[in-house]
């Protein structure tokens, strides 16, 4: 599974509106371990936000993921393929 792959079928963080109430989560780890998550994100043109609730999000709600078809259509769509 490639990270920048659920995020764009997820819609996470782009400018969707959610109704839900939100709660802040707090994760400690190896400042080494936080720089490359920090760059990985970046490297995707993602917040760290974006980046873990694009990983998690296919987990709590495995009903959300696109098929292989729809992929193939939404990358298709990407290079300019009809």
């Amino acid at each position: 599974m490639k990270v920048y792959e659920t995020f764009d079928t997820l819609g996470v963080g782009l400018g969707r509106r959610r109704t839900t109430k939100t709660v802040r989560l707090s994760v400690d780890m190896p400042l080494r371990a936080h720089k490359k998550l920090k760059g990985i994100a970046h490297s995707h043109g993602l917040t760290m936000k974006g980046l873990i609730l694009g990983v998690i999000e296919p987990i709590i709600y495995p009903e959300k993921i696109p098929s292989k078809e729809t992929k193939k259509a939404m990358l298709d769509a990407r290079k300019g393929r009809n």
